[in-house]
């Protein structure tokens, strides 16, 4: 076996990454080690105005309990003629203020391009840039969101749900899936948050959708 002796060089501290895929010299702790992502893995590409986030408003909306069905709570749409791929980064789910929990699973959901011609409808939400005052995303925020009649594609579970009855506001911490790009939405397809289960009492459900735009 052969040894290689081999200097590094890089820069202390963080740095200001000015666009995606920077070139700038890599970080270097005061221990020596190297430090590929100092500020947060989605630092660079939010910098550069490339990460995104939408969110439900309001009191929350319905948790759907049918993934079969023809609803979803929330829905991003990446139009036909976008130029980008949507890359699903993390989604997040927490109680909205009415409703009790029913027992059952919550679903990241999905139809590819040219599966329908009926594209998704319900309220529209603003898509907001990850580099607060950057620019407009194109994908399309719905939520309360109306689905094409042919079943869509069950993705990957988000999140388990217990039959739960609260009797006092009680702080709990949202729900997370980190999903890293596992989920990738190409142009003229959607990805939605939909529940399977027990209605329980008409719950309210926030949701929250975070991806980053990547040119095809």
């Amino acid at each position: 076996m052969t040894e290689v002796n081999a200097t590094f060089r890089g820069r202390l501290g963080l740095q200001n990454l000015t666009s995606e895929g920077s070139d700038a010299t890599p970080s270097v702790s005061r221990l020596g080690d190297l430090v590929s992502q100092p500020a947060g893995k989605y630092y660079a590409a939010a910098k550069a105005g490339k990460v995104f986030h939408v969110t439900t408003l309001g009191a929350g909306v319905a948790l759907n309990v049918d993934v079969e069905g023809v609803t979803a709570s929330i829905v991003l749409r990446n139009p036909a003629n976008s130029g980008v791929d949507l890359v699903i980064l993390e989604g997040r789910i927490a109680r909205g203020t009415t409703g009790d929990v029913g027992p059952g699973a919550v679903f990241w959901i999905g139809m590819p391009t040219g599966e329908s011609a009926t594209l998704p409808t319900g309220t529209d939400l603003t898509t907001h840039n990850g580099y607060i005052g950057g620019g407009a995303s194109r994908g399309v925020g719905l939520q309360a969101v109306t689905v094409p009649g042919t079943d869509p594609r069950r993705l990957r579970v988000l999140a388990n749900l217990s039959e739960e009855l609260i009797t006092s506001v009680t702080a709990h911490a949202a729900i997370f899936d980190q999903v890293d790009g596992a989920i990738v939405v190409p142009p003229g397809a959607w990805v939605g948050i939909s529940g399977e289960g027990d209605a329980g009492a008409v719950p309210l459900l926030q949701a929250s959708i975070t991806y980053a735009e990547v040119p095809i």
